[in-house]
């Protein structure tokens, strides 16, 4: 892997020619001043923070990226990105060009399939949906990882540094898989209107998780999709197996779950700051879930 500073955007090269990698490069250094990188051909890639905020456009649909959300991006989209603040530190991850093929190869190949041909002469077409999530721990380690590994010259990082690539490609494969499977569920013909549904839909979903504990509306959730109300709430259902209001009560309570198990603070407290002013509604929700009142649950 190479670990590298993040290139003059104002150097002359062909933006239309997609990058063919023969190692796994890493762009995380700090950003002093203002960045700005012009329309591209990307690599296939893996992008978040590690500080501050940014945006990226990926075939002219923009993207805020933050240190909590991540967004891959496919071989050979149309990729342009901004860091807007001083001291903001990406981790941007492009992969070696023909291990995405490979990986892709070993999860949906049987193990016949692989002994007759081990290395095919051409890798498959493979992409990602590309959609921002939240990121989170195993990435979040691995990138630490990875800065580490790459300002090191032994080979023996060179080889660890691989190892972790592969494990974090693999895992965004599989998550993939778990996305075109909820994605699917869209009664839609187009791919390419499905996958714009299942973007929105998710960007609604992952702000609901940043906003569990305020008061929100069925309007507000709709407004982050972009969707009339309705066709919010039947789509949400339909991909998610659940209404948003349903899918809200869950996120709440299994985050007061968390907290009574790991914290002292009262129930009451929780309560309150997980949005309910009443507390036995609070209890009462909560016995439903998980088969046992709140108080009852530091006894056990």
């Amino acid at each position: 892997m190479i670990l590298q500073k993040l290139p003059d955007p104002n150097h002359p090269n062909n933006r239309d020619a997609v990058p063919v990698l023969h190692d796994h490069v890493l762009f995380a250094d700090r950003v002093i001043n203002r960045y700005e990188c012009p329309e591209h051909a990307s690599a296939f890639g893996l992008m978040t923070l590690q500080k501050g905020c940014g945006r990226l456009v990926i075939n002219q649909a923009p993207y805020d990226l933050d240190a909590v959300t991540c967004m891959p991006v496919n071989s050979g989209s149309r990729l342009s990105f901004s860091l807007p603040e001083k001291d903001t530190a990406p981790a941007f991850l492009f992969f070696d060009s023909a291990l995405p093929g490979a990986i892709h190869r070993s999860l949906v190949q049987s193990h016949a399939q692989l002994l007759d041909c081990p290395e095919p002469d051409q890798n498959p077409d493979f992409s990602l949906l590309e959609y921002r999530s939240n990121k989170d721990a195993d990435l979040e380690q691995s990138l630490r990882l990875l800065i580490r590994l790459g300002k090191s010259c032994s080979s023996f990082s060179a080889l660890k540094a691989d190892a972790v690539v592969r494990g974090l490609l693999e895992r965004w494969v599989v998550k993939n898989a778990d996305a075109l499977q909820l994605s699917a569920r869209l009664e839609v013909v187009k791919p390419a209107t499905r996958n714009e549904l299942f973007r929105r839909l998710s960007a609604a979903r992952e702000w609901i998780e940043a906003h569990c504990e305020a008061h929100i509306s069925l309007n507000q959730m709709a407004g982050v999709a972009a969707m009339n109300s309705q066709h919010f709430l039947r789509l949400f259902k339909q991909v998610f197996g659940a209404t948003p209001y349903r899918y809200l009560i869950d996120l709440r309570l299994d985050r007061a779950r968390e907290r009574i198990e790991n914290s002292d603070q009262p129930v009451s407290d929780i309560c309150k700051d997980l949005g309910y002013e009443s507390l036995s509604t609070f209890s009462g929700l909560f016995r439903r879930r998980f088969g046992i009142p709140p108080n009852q649950l530091r006894i056990l």
